[in-house]
């Protein structure tokens, strides 16, 4: 008899009012982030099954940040779930703004090789560069001892940049001027 109850278990729309789901969503896609500003305290998340005959239930999304799911239960009683990771946006800082945080940045502005160098960063997770646009440049990143790196810009239009990064669980975004 349960063969003959809708199997039918995703949902056709999802969304949060809070800002953008990333990737953009799609029914048979299961795994999302969204990056909120600082401050936020819940999303409002807007959840729609496929099916009339299926059931969406929303997570608090009340402590923030954190993982929390949308599950959808279909008619026959499968589930499921589509997670939603929230993190804090990275406040864009400046320059004087890493000196504060033991972090050096420079030449700022850069015409060549931007140096950064900190003693936080011996464990370097991740250092991007991006354009406003939120385009990543791919660029030669040279390490040069331990949280001493050196990024080639000279390829880059004059402009500004976004350098970010990443250590010990510590997020990093600081504006970078190309000349």
């Amino acid at each position: 008899l349960d063969s003959e109850l809708d199997a039918d278990n995703t949902l056709s729309s999802l969304s949060v009012a809070e800002g953008k789901l990333v990737p953009e969503f799609e029914p048979n896609l299961t795994d999302y982030s969204i990056a909120v500003p600082e401050g936020t305290t819940s999303l409002n998340i807007s959840a729609q099954a496929t099916s009339s005959t299926a059931t969406v239930q929303i997570g608090a999304f009340t402590t923030i940040p954190r993982s929390d799911k949308v599950i959808v239960t279909a008619e026959n009683g499968s589930k499921r779930e589509y997670t939603i990771h929230v993190t804090i946006q990275a406040k864009i800082l400046s320059t004087y703004d890493a000196k504060d945080l033991g972090i050096s940045i420079g030449p700022n502005p850069v015409n060549h090789r931007l140096q950064i160098k900190s003693d936080l960063f011996s464990g370097m997770e991740q250092l991007s560069i991006f354009d406003l646009s939120g385009k990543m440049m791919r660029l030669p990143i040279t390490r040069l001892g331990s949280g001493n790196y050196e990024v080639e810009m000279k390829s880059l239009k004059n402009g500004v940049y976004i350098l970010k990064l990443e250590a010990d669980k510590s997020n990093y975004s600081f504006r970078v001027f190309k000349k």
